[in-house]
């Protein structure tokens, strides 16, 4: 059930529109990224859910000294104010510096960046590099 979950929320129009890749993923390519990123001892993959529903994930990939960041909310529940607090919940988990890279134009995710702390560092090719500093 989560593959299917996850596929559908890849695969909507806003979340590709957002993405580096936006390209629409078939369905073995997007197997096979589960697949492995369930195997990888490097990347955190998580689903957050409200009151028992699904809401979207986070995901959080080691690169060296910091974790990269990437998030997504379910169509279904976006504008409620609960992707921030998925965000902020699952930035408590990562106790290293965390790095994101978020188109300029999306604002929910640059409102989301501002309000877990991170700070943009830079941009190049439409995306801005958010930055947040180790809480521990």
């Amino acid at each position: 059930m989560d593959a299917e979950r996850l596929f559908a929320w890849r695969n909507d129009a806003l979340t590709r529109q957002n993405s580096r890749n936006t390209d629409e993923v078939p369905w073995d390519t997007h197997v096979s990224w589960l697949l492995d990123s369930l195997a990888r001892e490097d990347r955190l993959l998580l689903i957050g859910e409200y009151e028992g529903v699904a809401m979207g994930t986070v995901r959080f990939d080691r690169r060296g000294s910091h974790q990269e960041a990437s998030w997504t909310a379910a169509p279904e529940m976006r504008c409620k104010g609960l992707a921030k607090q998925m965000v902020v919940t699952a930035r408590r988990l990562i106790p290293a510096n965390i790095v994101a890279e978020i188109r300029v134009d999306n604002a929910p995710s640059i409102k989301i960046s501002e309000a877990c702390g991170f700070t943009c560092v830079g941009s190049h090719d439409d995306f801005c590099t958010w930055h947040r500093a180790s809480v521990y």
